[in-house]
């Protein structure tokens, strides 16, 4: 294990635990992360568990964000974790990914979620959305 590999475990390991106890603290640390990529990471590990807990706290926290590819992955987790309870607020956070792949992905996921709680508010949130036709016409 070279010095980064090791340095990327022990930052993941730290902010585990740490997210577990006290993550918003857990966050002010990661946010001051120097390394885009190691933020990223790291914040995607903070948000398996802080957006389950707490996750206005934790959509004010990505909120902070500009969306960017390297905060994707946090992003992503934030939507698996809220779509089940709150897919109008997931599906929100589904425009902020950069990745296009995963944006589709998900927001096929998140929609389908919705649809099924809800599908009188997902057909209206799709009615008025900017995503393409193909995507649209699934939910209509």
């Amino acid at each position: 294990m070279d010095n980064a590999d090791a340095r990327n475990y022990a930052v993941n390991q730290l902010v585990s635990v740490w997210g577990y106890d006290r993550p918003a603290e857990a966050a002010d640390w990661v946010s001051a992360l120097p390394d885009d990529v190691l933020r990223g990471r790291s914040a995607a590990t903070l948000m398996r568990t802080w957006s389950a807990t707490e996750p206005d706290e934790a959509a004010r926290w990505l909120q902070e964000f500009a969306p960017a590819r390297v905060m994707d992955s946090a992003v992503e987790q934030f939507i698996r974790n809220t779509m089940f309870d709150d897919p109008a607020r997931a599906m929100a956070f589904v425009e902020r990914l950069v990745d296009p792949k995963r944006r589709r992905n998900l927001v096929l996921s998140a929609g389908r979620v919705w649809a099924g709680q809800s599908p009188e508010q997902a057909r209206a949130y799709f009615q008025t959305s900017s995503w393409d036709a193909a995507i649209r016409n699934r939910f209509l």
